[in-house]
């Protein structure tokens, strides 16, 4: 196998600064046309013990509404002060055309289409997450790197909500008519039947079902059945294990060489521990088929051992005190990744930070 840092290539400073103009205008822009016109208040909400903004108001009808805004950082709070402030659409296009010459990782243009329709209908104010290949994307610029062609190429867009598991939903209560939004494009995507004649949380184009968009949530009940949700106007497929991604969420800045929206992606060191996860959970022949998810695990963990040390062993920790089925199936996708790039030492790394598991003694999570 080839070593990891040949399947990327590091962004030049030029570059870095073009998205981090780009992502502190567009965040900046987002917030202030959600709520610049409407009268209300800002709030704190916990979430796991992270903390986000949500702006609540008045809807039309009388009734409270409210409006995830993001993850509290400077930026957001610097943005509270500040909201009537609201940059020109302009200047957005500009700072994303910079970014892309320069070389920061574009999403392709016909899946950002998909991604800004969802955005302009309030998908991601309404607590949705982009997972998969997109969010993966993202994350090459909010890292300095741009991902070879293998790593990131992807036929399906995957978005995720919490759901009915509200001890990971983000703080919002607006509805979205997430169908609408689809049927809106004229794209020609149909919505996937299940075995029982209800939706199955994806959508495909019949002309070309490779191109599907895929709607799931944390599995909370053992039928995981597909569901309904009525906040978002959309069915949702349950997935085990997917609660773990949708914990501690951020937000990004995607583009094309035309504009910038801003989305929720999951923690990266919890996006990378996931794809080990579920490649624990594939049985016989499906783990032969999931070599591109764990060459993102091992290039996201590669560049937070570097960075982001911390982000990767306090998720690691977390997942650790989740039960003996949590560390095995991960155990068996750090196997995995660690056969493909021994030099790399993850399950050395890893193991050191809570010391060799013993399944035969409890794990306690921490309290929070």
């Amino acid at each position: 196998m080839l070593d990891l840092e040949n399947y990327f290539d590091p962004l030049p400073l030029r570059a870095q600064t073009a998205y981090s103009q780009l992502n502190e205008v567009a965040i900046r822009a987002e917030m202030s046309r959600t709520v610049a016109n409407l009268s209300g208040s800002f709030s704190q909400r916990l979430v796991r013990n992270k903390a986000y903004w949500y702006f609540k108001h008045t809807d039309a009808q009388g009734k409270q509404r409210q409006i995830y805004v993001g993850p509290d950082s400077p930026e957001v709070r610097a943005l509270v002060e500040a909201k009537q402030n609201s940059p020109q659409p302009d200047a957005i296009k500009k700072l994303a055309r910079i970014a892309a010459v320069s070389g920061c990782q574009m999403t392709p243009p016909l899946h950002f289409k998909v991604i800004k329709r969802l955005s302009d209908y309030g998908f991601f104010h309404s607590g949705g997450v982009a997972i998969g290949s997109h969010a993966f994307i993202a994350y090459s610029n909010m890292l300095g790197v741009h991902w070879g062609s293998s790593s990131a190429a992807t036929q399906d867009i995957d978005f995720a909500h919490s759901g009915r598991n509200l001890s990971v939903a983000l703080p919002a209560d607006i509805e979205v008519n997430t169908s609408g939004a689809i049927e809106s494009l004229q794209m020609g995507f149909v919505p996937l039947l299940g075995t029982g004649g209800g939706g199955a949380g994806s959508w495909f184009i019949p002309e070309a079902p490779e191109f599907t968009l895929d709607f799931v949530a944390p599995k909370t009940t053992p039928e995981g059945a597909a569901f309904k949700h009525d906040q978002l106007g959309i069915v949702l497929q349950p997935l085990p294990f997917m609660e773990y991604s949708l914990e501690d969420v951020q937000q990004t800045v995607i583009f094309d060489t035309s504009n910038a929206i801003v989305i929720n992606v999951p923690n990266p060191a919890r996006f990378a521990l996931h794809k080990l996860i579920v490649h624990g959970e594939r049985k016989g022949e499906h783990r032969t088929k999931s070599n591109k998810d764990l060459q993102q695990a091992a290039l996201l963990l590669h560049l937070l051992r570097i960075q982001r040390i911390e982000d990767v062993e306090e998720a690691w920790l977390d997942l650790q005190s989740r039960g003996p089925g949590w560390r095995k199936r991960v155990k068996v996708g750090l196997a995995a990744v660690d056969a493909l790039w021994p030099e790399e030492g993850f399950s050395e790394w890893l193991n050191n930070v809570v010391g060799e598991e013993d399944d035969s003694r409890p794990h306690e999570r921490p309290k929070i």
